[in-house]
C-alpha cells in the first residue's frame, strides 16, 4: 500500500526519476522543507543536502565558524556551494589567525563557486582568499575590501571575473607606483573606488562601471581613461563638488555612453546655479548616443531642504534636450527619483507616478500653459490617417493612464475630463503609469 500510494499514473515513483530533474525541483524549497527532505531517505538526503548549501549567506561570527567547519569536513557538501555571502561585525580587539585559516579552507573545497560576497570591512580577511587552487567558476567578488597587494593577486589569479564590486574608499596608505597592475579581460561590470579601477590593465572593457571619488589627491582622469572604450554603455560616479570637470571629461572620453548619472557630494547643500546648467548643456553636447541623465545632490550633513522648481525644471530639461537629441530620461538635482521624459521634439513632462510631477502636469494641462503641446494631437492626425482602421490606430496612440483615461485628445488640443475619478488621482498624484504610443 505504500508504495502504491507514491506511484504515478504512469507507474514511476518520485524515486525513479532522473537525480537532475530532482535536484531541480529541489532548488524550489525552502530551507526548512529541505531540512525536512533530508530525514526521508539517503538519496533525497545527498540531493536535499547538496540544494540546502547552494547558496549560503551568513551574518555572525559564530554561524560562520560553524558553517566553515562543515564545509571543511564535508568536501562533497561543499562542492555544492555556488554562491558564499559572508559578514560579520568588525571586533576592537581583532580576531585570530585561526578564523581566517579556517575559512580559506572552506573555501578550498567548493571549487565550484559562483558568487563570492564578502560585506565585513575587515582588512585581514584578504589572507583567507589565499587559495590553493583558482576557482575557475568564480564570477562575481563583491566586498567591502580596499585595495591591497593581497587583493591584486587574489583578482589576477580569477581572470573569468565578470563583475567586482570593491570598497568605495580609497587606501591612502599605498604608493601609487607600487602596486601591480590588475589583470581582467572578462569584467564587465566595476563598481567601488576610482583607485582600483585606474589599476585595471587595457584589456578589460567593462560595459558599465560605478567610481566613487574619495581622496582628496584622486585624479579623475585617470580612472577614466581607463574606460575609454566603446563597450562602455552605463557610467555612474560619485565625488565631492559639482564636478563640472569630471562632466568635461566624461563627455570628451566617453562620448558614446548610453546612461550617465552623477552624485554630487556637498558638505552645503546649494541650488545649481546658472553658470552650472550652462556648463552642463555645454557638455552634453558632445554625448553622440546618451539616452539617460541622471544628476543628484547627497547633502553630507543633512542639513539643507531644497525643493525643486518644477517650472524651472520644465526649462531645463527643454534646454538640455535640444544640446543633446538623443537623451530621452533627465533627472535633476533636488527632484529625489522623479525624472523627466521626452515625448515628442522639444516636449518634455515629469513622470506622473510621482506626486510633485503628476500635479504640475494636471494644472499645466488645464490651464493651457504649453500650446506648442498641442502638436501631439497633429502626429496623432497623422497616424491615424495613415491607417486604413481609424478607430484602431487612434486607439494606439491617444494618451492612457492605466486603469482609467484622463487625457484624450481634441481638435483643439489635449484637454483633460474635469469630472472624471482620473483627474482627481492626477491633482492628488496618485495615478498611475502615463504614456504615450508615438
Amino acid at each position: 500500500m505504500a508504495q502504491e500510494s507514491v506511484l504515478s499514473p504512469s507507474g514511476l515513483t518520485i524515486l525513479q526519476l532522473p537525480a537532475e530533474l530532482i535536484e531541480q525541483c529541489l532548488r524550489l524549497c525552502s530551507n526548512p522543507t529541505l531540512i525536512h527532505l533530508c530525514r526521508t531517505s539517503h538519496f533525497i538526503n545527498e540531493l536535499a543536502t547538496r540544494a540546502l548549501y547552494r547558496e549560503i549567506s551568513v551574518c555572525s561570527v559564530g554561524a560562520l565558524i560553524r558553517c566553515c567547519r562543515t564545509l571543511a569536513a564535508r568536501p562533497t557538501t561543499a562542492s555544492a556551494l555556488r554562491s558564499l555571502s559572508l559578514y560579520y561585525p568588525v571586533s576592537s580587539t581583532g580576531y585570530t589567525q585561526n578564523l581566517y585559516d579556517l575559512i580559506r579552507r572552506a573555501l578550498d573545497t567548493a571549487p565550484e563557486l559562483v558568487h563570492l560576497r564578502i560585506s565585513t570591512p575587515d582588512p585581514r580577511i584578504v589572507t583567507a582568499l589565499q587559495f590553493r587552487s583558482a576557482h575557475p567558476e568564480l564570477r562575481n567578488f563583491h566586498s567591502q575590501l580596499t585595495l591591497s597587494a593581497s587583493l591584486v593577486e587574489f583578482l589576477n589569479q580569477h581572470p573569468t571575473l565578470t563583475s567586482v564590486e570593491v570598497s568605495p574608499f580609497e587606501n591612502t596608505r599605498l604608493a601609487k607606483d607600487c602596486l601591480p597592475g590588475i589583470e581582467l579581460p572578462a569584467l564587465g561590470h566595476f563598481a567601488g573606488n576610482a583607485q582600483i579601477l585606474s589599476k585595471l590593465d587595457k584589456k578589460a572593457k567593462p560595459r558599465a562601471a560605478f567610481i566613487s571619488w574619495d581622496a582628496m589627491d584622486q585624479h579623475p582622469h585617470l580612472a577614466i581613461e581607463t574606460l575609454q572604450s566603446h563597450n562602455l554603455r552605463v557610467l555612474g560616479c560619485r565625488r565631492r563638488g559639482w564636478n563640472t570637470d569630471l562632466f568635461d571629461i566624461v563627455s570628451t572620453s566617453l562620448p558614446h555612453i548610453l546612461w550617465l548619472n552623477v552624485a554630487n557630494l556637498l558638505a552645503v547643500d546649494t541650488p545649481p546655479t546658472k553658470e552650472y546648467l550652462m556648463a552642463v548643456k555645454s557638455h552634453l553636447t558632445r554625448f553622440k548616443k546618451l539616452q539617460r541623465l541622471g544628476l543628484q545632490c547627497v547633502d553630507t550633513w543633512q542639513m539643507g531642504d531644497i525643493q525643486c522648481v518644477l517650472e524651472e525644471d520644465f526649462q531645463t530639461v527643454r534646454s538640455w534636450g535640444e544640446a543633446c537629441s538623443s537623451l530621452q530620461q533627465i533627472i535633476l538635482p533636488h527632484s529625489g527619483t522623479m525624472g523627466w521624459y521626452r515625448v515628442i521634439d522639444d516636449l518634455w513632462i515629469p513622470d506622473p507616478r510621482d506626486q510633485r510631477g503628476a500635479a504640475w502636469l494636471y494644472r499645466a494641462v488645464m490651464r493651457h500653459e504649453y500650446p506648442s503641446w498641442n502638436r501631439i494631437v497633429d502626429c496623432m492626425k497623422g497616424r491615424v490617417s495613415l491607417c486604413a482602421s481609424t478607430g484602431e490606430a487612434f486607439q494606439q496612440t491617444q494618451w492612457t493612464v492605466r486603469d482609467s483615461e484622463m487625457l484624450v485628445p481634441s481638435s483643439s488640443g489635449i484637454q483633460a475630463q474635469e469630472g472624471s475619478s482620473s483627474a482627481k488621482a492626477w491633482r492628488d498624484g496618485s495615478a498611475h503609469t502615463a504614456f504615450v504610443d508615438l
